[in-house]
């Protein structure tokens, strides 16, 4: 029996016309899904599957081929107080975010696969490819990579006027679609903006994080994290390899270091370990800034499509992008909305921003805090 967590009104039309037959599910292993959608022709796409931190993914197709969705399947949900406190945190940000370019929950729902174990589960709409399959394939222009990176910046700077921190940007949380749409996704690490001490607690994915969440930090730290990680995106995805990453590299701070310069004394004050402060202040001293673009071009990839005349096309704005993001200093870094102006991305459509801010905010606080006090009744196994 399936147990509908969001009231099935919230779920397209062409899923929920027949309600009794979604609270029928059928077994597709290792999925249970709604009996609505064999009975109205939806198949699995053997093609599509994917599997993150959090659990497993499967794409299922309208008998027409006109409608995708994504059903997400959460494993071992009730193995640690952490491991639900993530899904959880996943699902209310989902239910209260609504923005292009952040992935679209349609629904979600529970099954008793066994007596006393229950699967937590979620539909989305489908949102294309990951980026990191599309950086692989290397068949994209510069425009293209401008574009994606714009539309990224759209996608966080909504996230941070409504006071959230995504934490965990890198190319495979965020999909490429047909009509080269970006669209954001995999929301277990973000957090709402608190103040709380703990926040370094959970970091993210190393190759794509900044200093404050590569070493225990004094405090909490900004959104300016997440704008450290479009950067490197921005890199990985022209030269079609990660930044801080490479054969020889045994830690990606100190790449950061060997291609960003010395670490700010201010920046070094701010380590809770006397450790790294001296480790990382003694390596600083052999390293000076480089060029970005003399990197960028190293570091490209061939066969691909990006050339190295496209890297040289754009090097003034690229550089001084790179510059105004990729410090160890994050006072120094733009914010998402001094980014979406920067002359590199500039050409851009209005990005979705709330008429008021301070409401906005306010809203979606109230929301997250209304899911998660129902939370007790309305999930008990969180």
């Amino acid at each position: 029996l399936i147990h509908t967590l969001v009231p099935p009104a919230a779920i397209s039309h062409y899923i929920m016309n027949n309600l009794s037959n979604f609270h029928r599910a059928l077994h597709i292993p290792p999925f249970y899904i709604p009996g609505v959608f064999h009975d109205r022709g939806w198949t699995l796409d053997m093609n599509i599957q994917a599997a993150g931190s959090l659990g497993i993914l499967r794409k299922f197709d309208s008998a027409d081929g006109s409608d995708s969705i994504m059903i997400k399947k959460y494993i071992n949900h009730s193995e640690s107080l952490d491991r639900k406190t993530l899904i959880r945190r996943e699902l209310n940000l989902l239910r209260t975010l609504q923005h292009e370019h952040i992935v679209r929950l349609l629904g979600t729902y529970y099954v008793d696969e066994e007596p006393g174990k229950e699967a937590i589960y979620s539909i989305t709409v489908y949102c294309g490819v990951p980026l990191e399959k599309k950086i692989l394939e290397g068949i994209y222009s510069m425009k293209d990579v401008i574009s994606w990176t714009r539309q990224l910046l759209q996608a966080i700077h909504h996230l941070h006027i409504n006071k959230v921190l995504f934490r965990n940007l890198h190319p495979r949380n965020m999909c490429i679609d047909a009509n080269n749409k970006l669209t954001l996704t995999g929301f277990g690490k973000a957090r709402v903006v608190n103040h709380d001490p703990n926040l370094t607690k959970e970091r993210g994915t190393e190759p794509y994080m900044s200093i404050e969440q590569l070493v225990d930090w004094n405090g909490a730290y900004d959104n300016t994290v997440d704008i450290w990680c479009i950067t490197t995106i921005l890199c990985e995805m022209i030269t079609g390899q990660g930044l801080f990453t490479g054969e020889k590299v045994k830690s990606s701070l100190k790449r950061q270091i060997e291609y960003c310069g010395p670490v700010d004394q201010a920046v070094l004050e701010k380590m809770t370990s006397p450790t790294d402060r001296t480790q990382l202040a003694t390596y600083s001293k052999k390293c000076e800034r480089k060029d970005f673009i003399a990197i960028l071009r190293e570091k490209l990839m061939s066969g691909r499509a990006i050339v190295e005349a496209d890297i040289l096309e754009y090097e003034e704005p690229l550089r001084d992008f790179i510059e105004n993001t990729l410090q160890f200093n994050a006072s120094l870094r733009m914010s998402a909305e001094e980014a979406l102006r920067h002359r590199f991305v500039y050409n851009t459509p209005a990005f979705t921003q709330a008429n008021n801010v301070a409401n906005n905010m306010q809203q979606l606080r109230a929301l997250i805090n209304q899911q998660l006090a129902a939370s007790s009744n309305v999930m008990q196994f969180l």
